[in-house]
């Protein structure tokens, strides 16, 4: 197979600055990633340029533009975003982080340079071995981790982690590559958009969320997959097909690491694996310092150096060591004492304090005993549960039931928008039957009355029924058209756009019914026309006739129905020519000279017609 062409890409050879394009890295739905050849520095980098798929297209003398001026506001507020975002990655420093030296901008677009990374990518290893060994996992995800865990910590996330952005050097050190999908996971105000994932490796909220629903727990799902693919062989269930399991039968389908797994990884491992995978973002751990720890006991502990200094993170992961902090438990406290072994004043007054305290605990005990009535406390002697504690008992459990199906509804609901946003972007407006944008928002309704994007997805499936009504309008299916009009107004009635569509409709179908009544007219007549040539070709007369047939042609006469009467006349003048010719040779036998000249010319004037009908 031959290399694949980007046709949308910058081309090798194409000088950007001080940098010379050698050929495309990868692309993505942000943007492309080239192998650089860097003049001053005379080394090679990758560069990242900012061309999101969705929103803009490469022009011929290779600026970049948005799709539409519709698209413009959305293109330029990323661009801002992919400059910001570029030069606070650069303060990134961490030998597992790829490093980004420069961002610029050129062909109205931007351009982040990063360092280029030699070696290959865990997808590559995976290629070719299909599995990897616990150990081998290991020591890719505990140095990710540390770096990762700085990136967070500066409000970023990743969001496109998978073992093809995991590059390994020779000595199997790692580094996490392609920090042009990141996105500030705090104060973003623009949906995510959802094609721009990689399925197995993105997690449900990638899909359907704005983009400040993700954080750490995002990037966790997009590693523990990544560890998933090294166990498996293979990558997990693709979030949306779990998410469609789970919407028809109320389970999760998905297969464990821990079953895949077991007697090849520890247990411990593959829970921590299984434990990122989970399919509510509020179920996986919600941090890197969380997530570390479910793998403590699986690795070597972290040497503490004398004189109590702490090792760095990142430092560690460098090493064999693993980047993991071990939780210390604090010593019991024990009893002070003085030198002589005796117990210290401090412990002796603090015992006559508790002594003094464990008294007037029972005093008050003993007054509220007694004067119970007067305060309307209700004690069962028989040892039974009073009143007031059935109560917050039953309280309790009822909050926490109703907090389990609040969190129920909300993952259906979560489920339903996205099902019903893909049922309508493939135009599943309101068939087939239960399997169609406008149940799936209705359903929405049904577990939240008040959801704004059910509703507002009501009204769009409207508008979008009001758009195909005026298409049909266009090419006179009126049928079709008062079809989607109907189900519009079902959906949302006496909306304007319906009315004014509708008008739209009414006097298209009245134009249309007097067009086609004045081409019945003009047929009618066009009919007419062609009898009164007939009868003239019937007579000879040429010029009638041929007068005739030129109005039929202009009434939009059929033009077999005039070749027809064309050949009558051609065929008439030829008969008329031949009685012609035939009254000159009688009249010289009669020795009628003036008859034989005027019969001549007559049927020299007939034939000349008859030829004239018979050229093309």
């Amino acid at each position: 197979m031959g290399e694949t062409v980007h046709r949308n890409s910058l081309k090798p050879g194409y000088k950007l600055h001080w940098y010379r394009i050698e050929k495309v890295l990868g692309q993505g739905g942000f943007g492309i990633t080239y192998l650089a050849y860097n003049f001053n520095l005379e080394r090679m980098a990758a560069i990242k340029e900012y061309l999101p798929i969705e929103l803009a297209v490469r022009e011929g003398d290779f600026s970049v533009h948005p799709l539409t001026d519709d698209h413009g506001k959305q293109f330029h507020w990323g661009l801002d975003r992919f400059l910001k975002e570029a030069r606070t990655l650069a303060k990134f420093e961490h030998p597992n982080i790829v490093r980004v030296l420069d961002v610029f901008e050129d062909n109205h677009t931007a351009y982040m340079v990063m360092s280029y990374e030699e070696g290959e990518s865990m997808q590559e290893v995976l290629s070719r071995r299909k599995t990897m060994e616990e150990a081998e996992l290991l020591n890719v995800l505990i140095p990710i981790l540390g770096g990762l865990e700085k990136v967070h910590e500066m409000g970023f996330i990743h969001r496109d982690i998978k073992p093809a952005n995991i590059f390994l050097h020779k000595d199997g050190s790692p580094v996490l590559l392609d920090f042009g999908s990141a996105r500030q996971a705090l104060g973003v105000h623009t949906k995510t958009l959802t094609t721009l994932v990689s399925p197995g490796y993105a997690p449900f909220e990638q899909y359907y969320s704005k983009s400040d629903a993700q954080g750490p727990w995002t990037d966790i799902y997009g590693l523990g997959a990544t560890m998933f693919r090294g166990i498996a062989g293979m990558p997990p269930m693709d979030a949306v097909d779990r998410s469609r399991t789970i919407m028809k039968d109320g389970r999760d389908t998905f297969v464990a690491a821990l079953e895949i797994g077991r007697g090849k990884y520890s247990e411990r491992f593959l829970r921590a694996i299984d434990h990122a995978l989970q399919f509510r973002e509020e179920d996986r751990p919600q941090s890197i310092m969380e997530w570390k720890q479910e793998f403590a006991p699986a690795v070597e502990p972290v040497t503490v150096p004398k004189q109590g200094r702490t090792v760095k993170p990142e430092k560690q992961a460098t090493q064999r060591a693993p980047d993991i902090i071990l939780e210390q438990r604090p010593r019991t406290q024990e009893r002070p004492v003085t030198s002589q072994g005796e117990p210290s004043k401090r412990y002796v007054t603090r015992s006559v304090t508790l002594v003094l305290a464990t008294l007037m605990l029972v005093v008050i005990i003993g007054l509220v005993w007694n004067y119970r009535g007067k305060l309307g406390l209700e004690v069962l002697q028989t040892g039974q549960p009073t009143q007031i504690q059935q109560e917050r008992e039953t309280s309790g459990t009822a909050g926490v039931r109703t907090r389990e199906t609040e969190e129920e509804h909300s993952v259906d609901i979560k489920m339903l928008l996205f099902e019903a946003k893909t049922d309508f972007e493939a135009l599943r407006l309101t068939r087939p039957e239960n399997d169609n944008a406008l149940d799936g928002y209705r359903k929405v309704l049904e577990l939240d009355p008040h959801n704004r994007e059910a509703q507002q997805g009501l009204g769009t499936i409207a508008d979008k029924l009001v758009v195909l009504a005026q298409h049909a309008t266009a090419a006179n299916e009126f049928t079709q058209a008062e079809s989607y009009l109907s189900e519009a107004a079902s959906i949302v009635p006496d909306a304007p756009n319906i009315q004014l569509a509708r008008n739209e409709l009414n006097l298209r179908k009245a134009a249309q019914e007097r067009a086609a009544a004045e081409v019945k007219a003009k047929q009618d007549k066009a009919l007419a026309v062609l009898k009164e040539a007939e009868t003239a070709a019937d007579k000879g007369d040429a010029l009638a006739a041929l007068t005739k047939l030129e109005q039929a042609r202009t009434l939009g006469a059929e033009a077999t129905a005039i070749t027809s009467v064309r050949d009558k006349l051609h065929k008439q003048l030829e008969l008329l020519a031949a009685a012609a010719t035939e009254d000159a040779q009688q009249a010289l036998k009669a020795k009628d000279t003036a008859r034989a000249r005027t019969a001549l010319a007559r049927a020299k004037d007939l034939k000349k017609q008859a030829d004239a009908l018979a050229t093309p």
